[in-house]
């Protein structure tokens, strides 16, 4: 065993490269006698193990450790019926498993048979035409070969050196048994060793890198979490009384003469609740919870688009105009981006749809509107005035902060993330920001009370889906788009 260079593991010493960090080693070490294996074991220690072999270098002593012995007891495998010699007769000829590897043979001769002597293992038939061995046919006729595999047929084996301590051919074996041909059977083709199925492959450094640019699912258990939570939270917002005094629901609105844009609000709110429970409890694979995640966290910016809030508003979007447009494009794709550029580093999509959202928040902040000048500009000097206005203009300035920031570190080197994922929920949770400062912080800022919002748990159920649409939405287009990144 060596050091490597650059880590100081153990490797083999043969070893060009290390199997740990990748680094290339000098040149190979010569192995010498001294030198172990990486088991452990040394030249002189394998050499005690060989057999005696002939004309060794002391005057012909045998080398190596290793004595067979050969006891007074031990038999061939082709030994005659009984323990007797081998008879002339070939309808006779048995073979016999007792006595080998030492173990003492019977002393009546009518009681050693093997278990095959007989058909099908019974006992050894008096009549000498129905004896038969494994391989051997009806009175000792040969038998086709049929077997396994294809494997060949079994051959006779040379009798051994006389000076391995064996008898040759011909010689008697001790106990008065002839020596017969031993049978050799070829030796077969091992199969392949395959690895153990469940086992993960071992991975060089530079593999080990890729697969961090690339991981597996990221999000599996985040996701499935987040599904959980925001779809008990979208269907309470159904489930739960608007007013409790008198009490009402949300759902009533489905009885009423109301227009078919306040009815979809209901009925999407609890699909889209129904659908991310169902999918986050059942056990689906991770890409079918990143497809219902996006589709449920979609499809409330679409009505949004269409029918307008749902606190029954004439426009959901933050912003009037073309700008509401940009920011929700900027709001769905930028987490996207930034949470595929925080996870899979080396993905060109990290890098385009964090252009194209950022990119599209930041033009709001920066094209005029109306012949006034540059909004951003106009919002910092509108910065100033009672404590329940300025938390709201602060705020306003977090979304192309955050943009900037995100944007310019998703162009940094593979080597690191970031942190992107950080830039992703502080553009995820604006939109609920500006929600609950102005529904909640404000009005209280300004010597308001909470007593409507506790006697309305659907309101305050409404507020966080305003955080559950762009994260569901978000966190499933990531899923969804990150399988084809996986390595």
């Amino acid at each position: 065993m060596k050091k490597c260079i650059s880590c100081a593991k153990d490797i083999p010493d043969t070893a060009f490269h290390c199997v740990f960090c990748g680094a290339k080693q000098g040149a190979p070490q010569t192995a010498g006698p001294a030198q172990r294996t990486i088991m452990g074991y040394a030249a002189a220690d394998l050499q005690k193990l060989l057999p005696n072999q002939p004309g060794g270098p002391a005057g012909g002593a045998p080398q190596g450790g290793y004595v067979p012995t050969s006891g007074a007891d031990q038999r061939t495998m082709m030994a005659g019926v009984g323990g007797a010699p081998l008879p002339q007769n070939p309808a006779d000829q048995r073979t016999m498993m007792a006595g080998v590897g030492g173990a003492p043979l019977p002393q009546n001769p009518a009681d050693q048979r093997t278990m095959m002597a007989g058909v099908g293992g019974a006992p050894l038939p008096q009549n000498p035409n129905d004896q038969r061995t494994m391989m051997a046919g009806v009175g000792g006729q040969p038998m086709q070969p049929q077997m396994m595999g294809g494997m060949p047929p079994m051959t006779p084996m040379q009798p051994m050196h006389p000076q391995m301590g064996q008898p040759q051919m011909g010689q008697p074996q001790m106990g008065g048994y002839p020596q017969q041909p031993m049978m050799q059977q070829p030796m077969m083709q091992q199969p392949m060793m395959q690895q153990p199925q469940g086992q993960r492959p071992q991975y060089l450094a530079s593999q080990s890198a890729a697969r961090d640019m690339a991981p597996t699912e990221p999000w599996a258990g985040s996701l499935r979490g987040m599904m959980i939570f925001f779809g008990i939270v979208l269907i309470a917002t159904v489930a739960l009384p608007m007013k409790i005094s008198p009490m009402t629901f949300y759902w009533q609105v489905l009885t009423t003469g109301a227009p078919i844009q306040e009815k979809l609000w209901p009925l999407v709110l609890a699909a889209g609740g129904f659908l991310a429970l169902l999918f986050g409890l059942l056990p689906v694979p991770t890409a079918a919870r990143g497809i219902v995640a996006a589709i449920v966290g979609l499809l409330p910016f679409i009505v949004m688009v269409i029918a307008g809030s749902p606190g029954g508003g004439s426009s959901g979007l933050p912003v009037g105009g073309w700008q509401g447009y940009l920011v929700l494009a900027g709001i769905i794709l930028a987490p996207t981006g930034l949470l595929i550029r925080s996870q899979y580093r080396s993905s060109a999509l990290g890098r385009l749809l964090p252009l194209i959202g950022c990119g599209a928040i930041i033009a709001v902040s920066l094209i005029p509107v109306g012949g006034g000048g540059i909004p951003i500009i106009d919002q910092l000097k509108n910065l100033g005035g009672p404590i329940a206005a300025l938390v709201p203009a602060i705020w306003a300035l977090v979304l192309p902060a955050a943009a900037v920031l995100g944007l310019l570190l998703s162009l940094l080197p593979s080597s690191t993330s970031g942190g992107t994922g950080l830039f992703a929920w502080l553009i995820m949770s604006w939109y609920f920001g500006v929600i609950l400062l102005v529904v909640v912080v404000a009005p209280i800022l300004g010597g308001g009370s909470l007593d409507r919002f506790i006697k309305s748990p659907a309101g305050l159920a409404l507020i966080l889906d305003y955080l559950a649409w762009p994260v569901l939405a978000a966190y499933g287009l990531a899923t969804t788009f990150g399988k084809s990144l996986e390595a």
